[in-house]
């Protein structure tokens, strides 16, 4: 997950810091770097920015994609057995 320090971070879409108070949103790390939208994983941007972006579907498609591959591992599944199902893989299912 990105590493985001407001006040100090940049928005990866617009370029201005991300401040508290803001609505700030995080993408996890991919790790296929010749990936199109490689630049925009494991960093932060505003809300607002991801909302108007128009690779936004493509981004969240490619998530949903990787969290299921994650789901089917038998690592995961063991891990899951053992210690249950981790908050962020639960949440937007």
């Amino acid at each position: 997950m990105a590493l985001i320090f407001l006040g100090q971070s940049t928005c990866a879409l617009c370029g201005q810091l991300l401040m508290p108070g803001e609505q700030v949103k995080g993408l996890p790390a991919i790790s296929n770097t010749i990936h199109s939208l490689y630049k925009y994983f494991d960093s932060g941007f505003h809300l607002q920015c991801f909302q108007n972006r128009d690779k936004k579907e493509e981004a969240l498609i490619l998530i949903k994609e990787k969290k299921q591959k994650f789901k089917s591992s038998e690592y995961f599944k063991e891990m899951a057995a053992k210690y249950g199902i981790p908050k962020w893989l639960e949440e937007d299912d």
